[in-house]
């Protein structure tokens, strides 16, 4: 097999996310079109569930910064995306996803629960979708040729402050349209929230063996929306787990990109759509799929040491894994 992997970087560095693990999970040769040749669309892919639930943060987040309705019934209004959907009777419509708004915003969450503010070059700052970046220490995607530096990036939705114990405690937004009654069993053992382990010792400025996490899941209706809230406790052992677990993904994606071959799964292909890069998928010269992707999406224009525009994490930390060279 012709290793082609060089050819797919433009970049020195590869930024992972919780999303982009997710999609290397589904299907390595979906991750592989999406993140790895660079076109216009490959941080982030626009959908109507995706969006409106950034929409409902958006939202949510203004209410808990100023407890002004009216100031987040604005945000939320500003932010829904109506050219992805113009159907008043659709599930995600503006309406269900306004009314769930205001299911949130009456939770009474903030009754023990206060944002916490961040000194972020100099300037305090309420912890709204702080951002972060875990650079993974002395690794690069390819064991010859360009240096790829890996990262993992990510936005903390809110950092509380419990005015009842004193401790500092991630609170992560869910919305949904998978209805239940008791939704434990699908965030209990999520792993989205583990890396908040690392930030929080950097906000703390002290060593975090372990830390609560907090779940607002909003179920999205029109006649009956629901919030539910869940404590979650985090120890130490669990971010290890996280660490150890990455390192392992990362192997395999670093074997995947010297090789230059990424698996297809097709079970894959036609979800709650046909994905997105089901034409380019058969395709095989490196040059011809690039053609097509920037046909399609347009052509990406890289920095030199970021790809996220205006990206700019207020916490930095390098993170050694013990193994991972």
């Amino acid at each position: 097999m012709t290793v082609l992997a060089h050819k797919y970087y433009a970049q020195s560095i590869l930024p992972l996310s919780y999303s982009s693990r997710n999609t290397l999970h589904s299907c390595e040769r979906r991750f592989e079109l999406r993140k790895l040749y660079g076109h216009d669309r490959s941080e982030r892919e626009e959908s109507l569930p995706a969006e409106v639930g950034h929409t409902l943060h958006t939202g949510y987040q203004t209410y808990f910064a100023t407890r002004d309705r009216d100031a987040a019934a604005a945000a939320f209004m500003l932010r829904y995306p109506a050219h992805l959907c113009n159907n008043r009777n659709d599930q995600r419509s503006i309406e269900a996803a306004y009314l769930t708004l205001e299911e949130m915003m009456a939770h009474p969450i903030d009754s023990r629960y206060k944002i916490a503010h961040i000194n972020h070059n100099g300037v305090m700052k309420p912890a709204i979708e702080v951002p972060f970046r875990i650079n993974i220490s002395n690794v690069s995607l390819l064991s010859s040729g360009p240096n790829i530096a890996i990262c993992y990036d990510g936005f903390i939705d809110l950092i509380l402050l419990d005015t009842v114990t004193g401790d500092y405690c991630p609170l992560d937004i869910k919305t949904t349209k998978t209805w239940r009654t008791d939704y434990t069993a699908k965030y209990l053992y999520d792993d989205q929230c583990l890396p908040y382990g690392y930030i929080l010792q950097r906000v703390l400025n002290r060593p975090t063996t372990a830390f609560n996490v907090l779940y607002l899941v909003a179920y999205i209706d029109a006649l009956k929306p629901r919030v539910y809230q869940y404590d979650f406790p985090v120890t130490e052992q669990r971010v290890q787990e996280w660490a150890f677990t990455f390192a392992f993904e990362l192997n395999m994606l670093r074997q995947y990109a010297e090789m230059g071959f990424f698996p297809r799964r097709g079970s894959s292909c036609d979800g709650y759509g046909v994905c997105g890069y089901f034409d380019v998928c058969g395709y095989n010269n490196p040059d011809d799929i690039r053609a097509f992707l920037d046909s399609q999406f347009g052509p990406r224009s890289y920095d030199s040491d970021t790809i996220m525009k205006d990206f700019d994490p207020w916490f930095t930390i390098n993170l050694t894994i013990e193994g991972l060279s």
